[in-house]
Formats: C-alpha cells, structure tokens, sequence
C-alpha cells in the first residue's frame, strides 16, 4: 500500500513512499552517471516504513502505547506552541522583562522608602540635639549669613531666636570684646576666622555686649561646613 493512502480511511502500517523510491531511483542515477553498466544492477527491494494516520488512529480508539515503536504519525494537529512559536517566543520575551523589571522597580522602590525613613529619622535626632543640647549652636551660610540657631544661643547672647536668624557674623549689632576688655574686630571672631582660613577655630575667649549693656563670657569655637549652601 502506499502512503498516498493515508487520510482516506486507512490506520497505516508498512507504507511504500515516494520519497523513498525517488531516493533509491537516484542513487541510481548516480552510479549510471558515474560509469556503471545499467546490466550490474542488482533488483532492490522497495523500503516500506511504518506509517500512522492519526485521524483514523483516534476513530478506532487505538490507544498510543499500542502503536508501532518509531512509526511516523501523519496528520497530527499541530501544538498551540507549535502553530504560534514565532508570536510566543517574542511574547513571552517580552513578559519576562517586564517581570524583571517590574521586580527591580519594586526593590528600588523599597530601598527608597527605607533610604527616606532613615533619613527621617536622622532628621529628627538632629533637630532633638540642635534644640536641646546645653550649648550655643549657628549656622551660616558661606557669606556669614546666619540661616539657624538654637534655643540655648538666642538665650546665652540675650537675643531672640527670630532676630538672631537675621543676622549676620560680621553684623554691627554685635559688640564684641577681648579678655582685657578692648573691643575685638570682627577679623578675630571664630566663625570669620573658620569661614576665610577653612580651618577648625577652637576656644576664642570673647564677650558679647547684651541688650541690658551687660557683658556675656563666652569660649566660641567654629568649624567649617563642606556642605553645598552652608559655611560654618
């Protein structure tokens, strides 16, 4: 039987081929071309391969462990993967990236939160220590500008915590003193030495004349800021 058969109602079985017998014609072909005398020639026996139809397989209810080992089932329908592979695999690509970056996006997004709540929290620790340390705290800018001070400097100088913000370390509402009494140019305050030499003032004994005319002792160290915005 040959295999052109198959799909008009036969199951299979040992089917001749076309394929098969234009090979074997061939290679024949190819030993005449290549000088052999045509008489040489031995019969051959056609090769039969196993063949199944597989809409007739499923007509019979024949089950798959009973079928031939190795035969070849023809008419089979075809996977969805199969019959889409070329949609799928980019598909399915493109799936898995936005997976993956959905995932980063997601623990990028945890990190920041907990980046911001650190932060928060280092905030806060500061402004607790900044508002209640018993020393005298300002901050400037790089000009000299004074942007903050705590509770305990505005109190020591006599001075409003709103006012003192807006001063300046050079400003002529200050009047400063040395030890022994002479008045003290601005050039040796410690936060105008820190801001022109960038260098850490320590211990600069001065006196600060308060709003009641009375004289405040202080020891004034100063630092300098590397912080964009800030001086000491």
């Amino acid at each position: 039987v040959h295999e052109i058969n198959l799909g008009f109602g036969i199951v299979g079985g040992m089917l001749l081929g076309g394929r098969e017998h234009g090979r074997q014609a061939g290679g024949l072909a190819v030993r005449v071309l290549q000088g052999s005398a045509p008489g040489e020639f031995q019969p051959q026996e056609s090769q039969s391969r196993c063949m199944l139809d597989f809409n007739a397989v499923q007509r019979f209810q024949i089950p798959e462990r009973l079928w031939p080992e190795g035969a070849l089932v023809v008419n089979r329908p075809l996977s969805l993967w199969s019959r889409h592979y070329r949609v799928l695999i980019p598909a399915l690509a493109a799936i898995f990236a936005l997976i993956t970056l959905s995932l980063l996006l997601a623990v990028t997004v945890v990190r920041i939160r907990r980046t911001k709540a650190a932060i928060r929290k280092s905030e806060e620790k500061y402004r607790m220590l900044f508002s209640t340390i018993p020393l005298g705290i300002t901050v400037t800018d790089q000009a000299g500008n004074i942007l903050e001070t705590n509770t305990t400097a505005a109190r020591l100088l006599g001075v409003p915590k709103e006012e003192h913000e807006t001063r300046a370390l050079d400003g002529g509402e200050w009047h400063a003193i040395r030890p022994d009494g002479t008045p003290m140019p601005v050039d040796e305050y410690a936060g105008i030495r820190a801001l022109r030499e960038n260098i850490l003032v320590e211990h600069v004994e001065m006196g600060i004349q308060g709003p009641a005319s009375e004289i405040v002792w202080l020891s004034v160290s100063a630092v300098p800021l590397h912080l964009e915005g800030y001086g000491v």
